[in-house]
């Protein structure tokens, strides 16, 4: 994710409301990218 500009603070970190307490899923993991690199990434795959 960090190759795509995308950044990870794990205090973002949260439990899925609808996944039950003991399922491995329940932990997600959230990333954030910036509208700048998100249009530098965009612009990059379309040509």
């Amino acid at each position: 994710m960090e190759r795509l500009g995308m950044t990870h603070n794990p205090k973002d970190d949260f439990d899925h409301p609808l996944m039950a307490g003991d399922d491995p899923l329940q932990r997600q993991v959230l990333y954030r990218i910036k509208a700048e690199n998100w249009g530098k990434l965009k612009a990059s795959s379309t040509g």
